[in-house]
């Protein structure tokens, strides 16, 4: 005699359903509520999404040169993620079997992770594939000379140290935007020197931008290289090195715009 699974009644095996609550034999009483079907839904997808963030920035990290960080959520947190993400698939699978299972170790069939993970891979190469062709197109632009010839040009208060020598100085500069060059005019001490600005790079692949000049100082020929970056009013402000040949201690300078 069979037993409805819902009421716990029995009745005649020729009867297609349970005369009392007309539930039909196949019938299987639900596992888990909506609410819990629903949380284990959403923790499915957010183990597969934290996989993918501990991919990604353990290859960030590993790119910023921060290796035990990189490896420990690429190594760790990546594979705990997706044995979450798998354990939750499984615990999904239960609750929505059509028979009971009288094991509870018993397999619940073959979950293929190859799509999931070929998903992560396609995601990490296309995200990595981007950020470089954004670092390489940032690399080769080339500095906007006329932007920063207009944008430096003004008057600026000289302070500085020179090489090799604890004794400071101050002085005058002018930059001007001619002729396609920023042309510079030093006074220090009373004493006058023009020279012509380049623009240029340092640090290799890093690209940083520096402003280079070549002047004479007390008679002594000197090479300097500055960097520059805005104050609160938007106004460039210049700090750089001095070299002589031989120098074993550069001077220094820092250029203060004088606002009008």
């Amino acid at each position: 005699m069979p037993v409805c699974n819902r009421c716990g009644k029995g009745y005649e095996a020729t009867q297609r359903a349970c005369p009392s609550c007309g539930m039909p034999p196949e019938y299987t009483p639900e596992r888990c509520g909506p609410v819990a079907m629903l949380a284990m839904r959403f923790a499915w997808a957010a183990a597969f999404v934290a996989v993918i963030v501990c991919l990604i920035g353990g290859v960030i990290a590993a790119i910023r040169g921060e290796w035990f960080g990189g490896a420990l959520l690429i190594f760790v947190m990546a594979p705990v993620g997706y044995g979450q993400h798998v354990a939750t698939w499984n615990g999904y699978s239960l609750c929505t079997r059509s028979e009971l299972v009288a094991d509870p170790y018993q397999p619940l069939g073959s979950y293929s992770c190859m799509d999931d993970i070929s998903v992560c891979l396609v995601i990490v190469m296309i995200l990595l594939f981007s950020g470089f062709a954004r670092c390489d197109d940032a690399n080769r632009k080339p500095l906007d000379e006329e932007f920063l010839r207009n944008y430096m040009a003004g008057e600026y208060d000289l302070i500085g140290r020179k090489a090799d020598s604890s004794a400071a100085y101050n002085g005058h500069v002018t930059f001007r935007d001619e002729g396609g060059a920023l042309q510079v005019t030093r006074t220090v001490e009373g004493k006058t020197d023009k020279c012509a600005a380049q623009f240029d790079t340092v640090a290799g692949s890093d690209r940083i931008p520096v402003l280079k000049m070549h002047f004479r100082l007390e008679g002594k020929e000197y090479d300097a290289t500055y960097r520059w970056q805005s104050d609160p009013d938007n106004y460039p402000r210049f700090t750089g090195y001095l070299y002589l040949a031989g120098t074993k201690s550069p001077g220094l300078e820092a250029l203060f715009p004088i606002h009008k």
